[in-house]
């Protein structure tokens, strides 16, 4: 059986490393002949993005590409044995995000002057879904931290 402790997750853009959000994932106990799946909703406060840098992949086809980084430690029990959990380091990218789509215009009505909402206004989360994100088969760099002291006098 091997033993994970919670999962930090995190999320960037991959052209420019801007940071997109982070969460949390419960960690498990993932046993002998079983996939666990991993699900994670990546989140932040705010994030402005400046139309004019936004690149041409965006503009053509509403994608652009991200990297996901995992950190947790692991250990594995064997009977009644358990080793001490190590630190695992997950590097994942050549992941595709949709671009959110712009909320629709309200439509105009003659005579009234609309004006759009301030870039501060709160999002209404019940009617905004986050975007769908696909992959193609890529391998994540996995990396484990191993602490070794040695002491001499």
């Amino acid at each position: 059986v091997y033993l994970y402790d919670d999962f930090t997750v995190t999320a960037a853009t991959a052209a420019n490393a801007v940071p997109l959000g982070e969460a949390t994932v419960p960690g498990f106990l993932h046993e002998a002949n079983n996939i666990t799946v991993i699900k994670a909703t990546v989140t932040a406060a705010a994030l402005g993005v400046d139309p004019t840098a936004a690149s041409s992949d965006i503009k053509k086809s509403g994608t652009f590409a991200i990297t996901l980084d995992l950190e947790t430690k692991a250990g594995v029990k064997v009977g009644g044995l358990k080793t001490k959990k190590i630190g695992i380091q997950v590097h994942c990218d050549g992941i595709k995000v949709a671009a959110p789509a712009a909320a629709p215009a309200p439509a105009k009505k003659k005579g009234v002057k609309l004006t759009a909402p301030e870039p501060s206004a709160a999002v209404d989360d019940a009617t905004t879904s986050p975007p769908a994100a696909t992959t193609v088969a890529r391998v994540c760099q996995v990396r484990i931290r191993v602490k070794i002291w040695k002491w001499t006098f």
